[in-house]
């Protein structure tokens, strides 16, 4: 009586079903993101080069 509730048939078939409903949130992400980026970077041909030239060595100290 413990597994009258079937995960399989009430749960994960009707989810399948939504793949386009998923999709269009995943749209609505990437656009979301790609406004961010856009004015992150100011404009959205340039690239932004980041700086990641640091002393690794104080970093990896803090692990030690």
């Amino acid at each position: 009586m413990i597994y009258q509730f079937d995960f399989t048939e009430s749960f994960l078939r009707p989810l399948a079903e939504f793949a386009g409903f998923f999709t269009l949130v995943l749209g609505a992400m990437w656009l979301v993101y790609a406004v961010y980026e856009a004015k992150r970077r100011g404009s959205v041909k340039n690239r932004k080069v980041e700086d990641w030239n640091f002393d690794v060595t104080k970093f990896l100290k803090f692990f030690t």
